[in-house]
């Protein structure tokens, strides 16, 4: 699999023209096969990762993220701890996953982490709550989501919250959700530390 990889990449480097295609190309091809897996990197790598190109979170990114994030966008979508790699975000995903992919469908890539190690990830910066906007993250203990707005979660929920059927992507009251929230916002490093 690496050889057929290594292999597209520098093939890939003769057809396309234009060297920033490559780059950000290279990035997404990466990005899939690297850091949507079931090993995913510990804190301190987290912490040392930084992008290639990092991008500013604008008004428009921030809604268009919103847009993407739309449960109506997966209507069949199970809920599983353990996905399978060979399914797309449609049609199987846990609260973790769903959340990395939302933000890379707008151009936001960042290495999969658990809620465990979110707050590791150098991309992200923990804000208040007064400060927390539509499309910023929340994190607790074990679950993670996608603040949207009126005081709403998207996120990848088991099931357990309701007895509902259809998709495991929901937009709930954030205070349906007990315990301590942490608040994050994507946010390019100062400096860029390494790049995967």
């Amino acid at each position: 699999m690496k050889f057929a990889v290594y292999f597209f990449i520098l093939f890939s480097a003769r057809v396309f023209s234009n060297e920033q295609l490559l780059i950000d190309f290279t990035e997404d091809l990466l990005s899939d096969l690297k850091f949507d897996s079931v090993a995913r990197l510990e804190c301190p790598d987290l912490k040392n990762w930084s992008p290639i190109n990092c991008m500013e979170f604008s008004e428009e990114i921030r809604e268009t993220l919103l847009e993407v994030a739309t449960p109506d966008n997966f209507p069949n979508t199970k809920y599983r701890k353990a996905y399978s790699l060979e399914k797309s975000v449609e049609e199987e995903t846990d609260c973790s996953r769903f959340v990395f992919h939302v933000f890379k469908r707008v151009g936001l890539y960042y290495p999969m982490a658990t809620t465990k190690n979110f707050s590791c990830l150098s991309v992200f910066k923990e804000i208040g709550s007064e400060e927390a906007q539509a499309g910023d993250i929340v994190l607790m203990r074990g679950h993670i989501g996608i603040l949207g707005r009126e005081g709403k979660l998207i996120s990848a929920t088991s099931g357990k919250r309701s007895r509902w059927r259809g998709s495991s992507i929901r937009e709930l009251s954030l205070k349906s959700f007990r315990g301590k929230k942490r608040y994050f916002t994507w946010s390019c490093p100062e400096s860029e530390t390494s790049v995967l």
